[in-house]
């Protein structure tokens, strides 16, 4: 746990992971998202990591830490969630119950877009940590995943896309 500064006394964090890697794919972008979901639960913070799963769950590991996974399909490096109204509902519900201080993201993908719309209508702060380049994408997981996501990926206009929006974002942030 971290002290909080001026005064000194603990500071526990509830904080929300996400990924769209199952345990142990993903090389390591899938596994630095459950290591840091380990490492804050370890530290004493509250963390939960939502992940894929063979079904829609919530997995407690430890005292400190759970997975929340959704049912998703895919088998190997990249798994592609369902997202159904049930899904969503259970996501939603859990978030409002547990009530995060933050929520980060690891990839681009489903479960960080919609964990990104309900911290943004929860007035969370969403942190998202950019492992690939976006314009190297295609030759990672969605490459291996799929040859017309790949050639999409590896288009001019996403080539030019990607540091247009860079370019215009991140100076917001300075």
């Amino acid at each position: 746990m971290e002290r909080f500064p001026g005064n000194g006394k603990l500071f526990m964090m509830k904080v929300v992971f996400v990924t769209f890697f199952r345990e142990s794919k993903g090389g390591g972008i899938g596994r630095v998202s459950y290591d840091i979901a380990a490492a804050f639960a370890g530290q004493g913070h509250k963390a939960v990591l939502i992940c894929p799963g063979d079904k829609t769950q919530l997995k407690t590991i430890t005292a400190n830490l759970g997975y929340l996974q959704i049912k998703s399909a895919g088998e190997g490096e990249v798994a592609i969630p369902y997202m159904t109204v049930s899904d969503l509902k259970f996501l939603f519900g859990f978030l409002k119950r547990f009530s995060p201080d933050i929520v980060h993201a690891h990839d681009f993908g489903h479960l960080a877009l919609v964990t990104q719309f309900w911290a943004t209508n929860h007035e969370l702060p969403f942190f998202y940590t950019a492992h690939v380049m976006p314009t190297k994408s295609a030759d990672f997981a969605i490459g291996e995943f799929s040859r017309s996501l790949r050639h999409m990926m590896d288009t001019r206009l996403m080539k030019k896309f990607f540091p247009l929006f860079f370019k215009i974002v991140t100076p917001l942030f300075l």
